[in-house]
Parts: C-alpha cells; structure tokens; sequence
C-alpha cells in the first residue's frame, strides 16, 4: 500500500505547480481581457469627445459643451483605472502613460474650445489639425497597445495550451502508471499470496498425512499466523492422539470396531489376551466368529438394530476365545453414520456372572436352609408362648421375645429374596385397574391396631382415582410407607395420606409429623440397608431393606418414587405410578 501511495504523492507533487502556471496563465488571460475591454471603452469615448468638440467648434451651445466636459472627465477616471490595472506590467503602463499624455493634450485642447472663434479661419484649421493630430497619436498609441495585446494574448494563449497539454500528459500518465502499478503490484503480491498459500495448503496436507516436521512459514502476515496456528493445532492433536492411543492400547476391555458386513476394522491389544486372537487374525474374522451360538442371533440383532435407530446401546455376549473358553462381556456400541461402522468396548463381566451365580446359590441356601427350619422354631415358639403352656410367666416372656425375633430374621431373609428377584428382574407383576382409595384403605385396616398403639390419627382423603398396577404388590409399597411414617411419628401426631392427578399419572402422598430426614440423607433413603441414624432406629426392628422393595416395586410399575422432608419438621414419602383412565 506504501508504494501505489508514494507514486501517487510523487505524480501530485509535479501536477500541482503546473496547474497553478495554468490557473495563472487563466488569471492573466481574464486580467488581459478587462484591459483590452477597458481601452475599447477609452478610444471610443476618445471619438465621442473629438466628435463633440467638432460639433461644438462648429455651432456651439452649452449642452454639447457639457457633454464633452462628461465624457472628458470619464477618460480621466478610465485612464487611472487603466493605470491601476497595469501595475506590474511595465509595457503596459508606458502605453497607459503615453495614452494620458495624448488625452491631456486633447483635453487642453477641448478647454480652449470657445476661443477659435476669433482664430479665423487659418487658425481654426492649424486647431483642427493639432487635435486630430492629438486623437490620431491617442489612437495609434491604443492600437499599437491592442496589437502589443493580442500578440501577448496569442502568447499566453499557446503557453495555456502547453499547459493543459502537460496536464493532460501528466494525467494520462498518472493513469496509466496507476493502472500499471496497481496490475503489477496485484499480480506480485498474488503470486506471494499464492506461493504461501501452497505452502500453508501443503501443511494441511501433510500434516493430514501424519508428516509432522515441517516447519511452519516465518513471519507476521496473515499466512505465516495461519500456518504457524495449523502446525499448534496438529501438535496438540498429535498429543491427544498419542494419549488416546495410550488408552486404547493400554485399555484393559477390548476396544474394537466393525463395519456394516460384520467384519473387523480395529481392535485394540486388549483382545489377544481375553481372546487370544492377534489384531491380523482378528482383522480377517467377523463378529459371528467369536460369538457363543446361544447369544450369537440374539447379539447380531441387537447390532444391527443399534445401527438403524444410531443410538448407543449396552447389551451382555458369550464369547468364545481362542481355546475354546466362554467370555462373558458386557458391550458397550455406539454408531458412527460418516464412518459406517459400529465402534465396542466389550467390558468382562466373568467374575461379575461367577458372583451372581454364587449369590443365586446362596440365595436358594438362604430359602431352602435357613427359612423352613426358622419358620418351624417360630412356630414351636408360638406354641409354647400361648398362656395354656406349663412355662413360667417369666420364661414365656423370653419365648415370646425370642419368637419375636425369629419373626424379624425370617422377614428379613423374605425381603432378601424378593429385592434380589427385583433386581434380577424376576418380579412377576400383573397390572390391573385399581382404585387407589380401596389399596389405601385396606393398607390402614392392616395397620390400624399398630397406629392405634401408639396413639396416631391417620386421614385419608378420598379422590376416586385409578391406577394400573399390581393390588398385591401397592398394598405392599403402602403398608411399608404407613409403618414407617407410624413408626417415626410421635405419639398423637397425625399422619395424613392423599392423591392427585399429574398429567397421565397418579401421585400418592404419605406425610407424617416426624423428626424429618437430614439433607445428607435424603438421596440416599432408598438404597439398601440404609438407616437414619438415631437411638430409636434398631428398636423399632428395621433391616434397611423396606424402602429399596418400595423402589423396585415402583419402577417394575413404570413409575417413580421419592420424598420431601425438612429435618424437625416431618417428612413426605409420594410415588407416582401410569393413570388408569
């Protein structure tokens, strides 16, 4: 940009004096021109006045004279502005000076006018002939003037021409000289731009290409920012490769990918030792290879419906390895739509299935080993609690105590085993129409003689609502929220239970004026074994387990369940479950 600036400056610079020479050259032309206009005037008033003095000569009269004295007087005041006009022309103010000397002759001349009468007639034509003398000087001194005029007009006129022809050479050459510089400078600087940008577009390239040493282009210009910022890019996107490598190879999981026909694109080190398959033996397999026959049809469909709604999916496998050995793995897919592939991570869950099944076994030992043989010492426990036995008080008071517990441990091995059939979805719900009042009234009888026990009111307001879900397993979720809001209320405070439509579904609400649930503890109610703390806690006989079977419960329902609570100020236990309407 400096230099089309400096050419043009530099072109300004010569112009500008010749444009002045010619707006001079204007001036003098216009000043000239006034000049000669101004001698015009004075030579015709100059015949005007020796017509006059003729005239006045010849037949005399005042008005004649009188005119003359005018036009006279008007030379005079021409004649001075003609003088003032030719200052600083020399050759122009001795023509104006001789000029006045004629025109002071001439008016001398006028002056004595009146007395050529007495002349005769040989002195009236010596008079006539020195005026005409006088006019004629006065008149080829204003021509002579006029001639010296138009030659110096010629003059300046060819010196204006001169001038406007510079001008014009000057402008032209001003812009062709532009255009020429600003072509020359455009192709330049496009040939640099150009040369860079290869440069800048051969770094995309080849850092595209994984080719990370080339250096980036020196400078501040826009390219060499580019490119230095393309090459910053690239190695922080080698760093985040190297490191994501790093993870992928080091990754305890197998990590791999499969494209739309089932055959491996990648898979990370991880595989040959839970399969037992190199990557190049792997790469020439397809997924039905490693795939146990009694979850290969049903895994193969899970892919492929993972692949047509392009959502992420979890989904357990058998695998076989390369002896022969089942895997069990759980599989995380995800779909690529630009790659056209489906991308796993298979996690081995073999321990987390050996643990489950030795839970089952444990489980089953729980039901068959410890619940009959508890079941048969509380019922002989009952027997010899009943007032008709030969015991003491004392010790029928221990057995009733000890019966007591019985009931408690089998309670806690029955609430056990169903939140272990919940959580391995083995909870067999049948949904119904139900009439949310009717569960919650039976749920009050059943409990009635407890809250009567320990002096607690219970309302219920009525609201006619129904509800799809399972009687047996509700009364099941009601029960244990009323005992608990029984439990942890005090004596002759009320407890309060109501419902109310939410869009589609139904929420019922259990408030109790208890001590209220601490903040830390309120995410945490539902899980297992979780208690509040307190003196009072293992004397009212909670395992931690009713909330957890109420959770199951309702999410085998399809609904969900929670509670409000402002610790001293009781608590708000509400689930929310499909509207039967």
């Amino acid at each position: 940009m400096a230099v089309p600036l400096v050419f043009e400056l530099s072109c300004v610079g010569v112009l500008v004096p010749v444009w002045q020479e010619s707006r001079n050259q204007t001036e003098r032309e216009l000043h000239d021109k006034e000049i000669v206009a101004e001698v015009n005037n004075l030579m015709r008033l100059t015949i005007t006045v020796a017509t006059l003095s003729l005239t006045l000569m010849e037949q005399g009269g005042q008005p004649f004279k009188d005119e003359r004295d005018r036009d006279l007087a008007e030379l005079e005041r021409r004649i001075r502005i003609l003088d003032e006009m030719a200052q600083g022309d020399p050759l122009i103010k001795s023509f104006v000076a001789k000029a006045a000397a004629h025109l002071h002759k001439i008016n001398r001349a006028s002056e004595t006018i009146n007395v050529t009468k007495d002349m005769g007639e040989v002195g009236r034509a010596l008079y006539f002939r020195d005026l005409n003398h006088e006019i004629h000087q006065f008149s080829a001194e204003m021509t002579k003037f006029l001639e010296t005029q138009s030659l110096q007009a010629k003059a300046l006129h060819l010196a204006q021409a001169s001038s406007q022809r510079t001008i014009n050479l000057i402008l032209l050459t001003l812009i062709f000289s532009s255009i020429s510089l600003a072509v020359g400078l455009a192709l330049y600087f496009n040939m640099q731009a150009a040369r860079r940008l290869s440069k800048v577009m051969g770094s995309i390239t080849s850092l595209a290409a994984g080719h990370y040493g080339s250096l980036p282009l020196a400078g501040e210009d826009e390219f060499a920012l580019l490119d230095q910022d393309i090459h910053s890019m690239a190695a922080k996107l080698l760093e985040a490769t190297r490191k994501e490598r790093a993870v992928v190879e080091n990754a305890v999981d197998v990590i791999f990918s499969i494209n739309t026909k089932g055959q491996f694109t990648a898979v990370n080190p991880a595989a040959a030792g839970i399969w037992g398959y190199r990557e190049a033996n792997l790469l020439s397999m397809t997924i039905t290879d490693v795939l146990a026959e009694g979850s290969r049809q049903n895994v193969i469909q899970q892919l492929r419906e993972a692949a047509i709604r392009q959502k992420p999916c979890t989904l357990e496998a058998q695998t076989i390895a390369a002896n022969g050995t089942n895997v069990e793995q759980l599989w995380s897919v995800s779909w690529s739509k630009t790659e056209q592939t489906l991308f796993c991570v298979a996690h081995d869950i073999s321990e987390r299935k050996r643990v489950e099944q030795l839970k089952q076994e444990f489980v089953a030992m729980i039901t068959h080993d410890l619940r009959t043989p508890l079941a048969s010492i509380k019922a002989m426990l009952e027997l010899l609690a009943q007032p008709n036995s030969n015991l003491s008080p004392e010790w029928r008071e221990r057995v009733k105590q000890a019966e007591e517990s019985s009931a408690r441990l089998i309670s806690l091995i029955n609430d056990l085993l169903d939140l272990e059939k919940m959580q391995a979805g083995k909870l067999v719900i049948a949904p119904d129409i139900c009439l949310i009042d009717d569960l919650v009234e039976s749920s009050i009888e059943t409990l009635q003689s407890f809250a009567e026990s320990r002096n607690i009111s219970i309302s219920h307001q009525k609201s006619g609502l129904v509800v799809v879900a399972d009687e047996r397993r509700l009364v099941q979720v009601i029960v244990n929220l009323l005992s608990n809001a029984i439990k942890f209320s005090p004596p002759g405070s009320p407890i309060t239970i109501g419902s109310i439509a939410v869009a589609k579904l139904v929420e019922l609400r259990i408030t109790d004026r208890g001590r209220g649930i601490p903040q830390d503890k309120v995410r945490t109610i539902f899980d297992r074994f979780e208690q509040l703390s307190g003196l009072d806690t293992g004397a009212r006989g909670s395992t931690g387990l009713g909330l957890a079977i109420c959770q199951e419960i309702i999410k085998a329902h399809g609904g969900n369940i929670g509670v409000e609570s402002q610790e001293g100020a009781g608590s708000t236990f509400w689930f929310r479950l499909p509207s039967g309407e």
